[in-house]
């Protein structure tokens, strides 16, 4: 059995991965796993990362999510900003609850970095 926080990670995974299919943008991936950035960043990934957890009161506590929408080609911006920018309006339209976006790169574990966003989520509830 998965850990509390994993499982939310992968309800959070199925959620995403939703919005992207309900937008058509079905070659783009949502997943934990970034060893599928270098392969899928052609149409888009979006890494769900583990959350940063605040412990405000004594029960357990709350995890913050961020997920990286990364998309190549690395020597392409433009290219790479539309599918990043496609996949975030997918996310917007699915209402999902976002906070923040930060533009930015990211480093896959093997090659060059790939144009991204870090977006910080809202607490969710994803019993």
């Amino acid at each position: 059995m998965a850990s509390p926080r994993i499982e939310q990670g992968l309800a959070l995974v199925t959620l995403l991965q939703a919005a992207l299919t309900d937008a058509g943008l079905t070659k783009a991936i949502a997943t934990m796993n970034a060893a599928e950035v270098p392969s899928g960043s052609r149409y888009g990934v979006v890494v769900v990362a583990a959350p940063e957890l605040d412990f405000a009161t004594w029960n357990d506590p709350t995890p913050l999510w961020e997920v990286h929408v990364v998309a190549g080609p690395a020597t392409d911006y433009l290219a790479a900003w539309d599918t990043i920018d496609t996949i975030i309006q997918a996310f917007v339209v699915a209402q999902i609850n976002l906070k923040t976006g930060t533009p930015g790169q990211y480093q896959p574990f093997q090659g060059v970095a790939l144009p991204a966003y870090t977006l910080s989520l809202n607490p969710l509830d994803l019993a």
